[in-house]
């Protein structure tokens, strides 16, 4: 069979009934969500959602972990196959070291944007 190039491609139409009855996440986010969403394409995380990078883990360049007050808890995976957390207590200052695996971590003053 010969496709006549003057026959109406049905493709278009078919493009346009999927946009107009499937949303995304741009049409359907509102709020803090959207906010979140636009944020993330930019490359920010104005309300620090995401995981921040992983240190060497050294005491010379400890894991930051970031807080609005003076101490935090903090909970740390010592291996990754492990099912148990360590929590221990961070405070401002010095770099402290998780009591079980030995990871660095240091307590960063953080402002919130709002």
């Amino acid at each position: 069979m010969i496709l006549d190039k003057s026959f109406p491609s049905r493709r278009p139409q078919m493009d346009r009934e999927f946009t107009e009855h499937y949303t995304t996440d741009d049409k359907q986010a509102t709020a803090l969500e959207r906010e979140v969403i636009m944020a993330a394409r930019k490359g920010l995380d104005p309300y620090n959602i995401l995981p921040l990078k992983a240190a060497s883990d050294t005491k010379e360049d400890p894991n930051l972990v970031l807080s609005i007050t003076n101490k935090r808890i903090v909970g740390c995976i010592c291996v990754e196959d492990n099912s148990t957390i360590t929590c221990f207590g961070l405070h401002k200052g010095e770099t402290q070291r998780c009591p079980s695996y030995g990871t660095h971590y240091k307590l960063v003053p953080h402002q919130l944007m709002y």
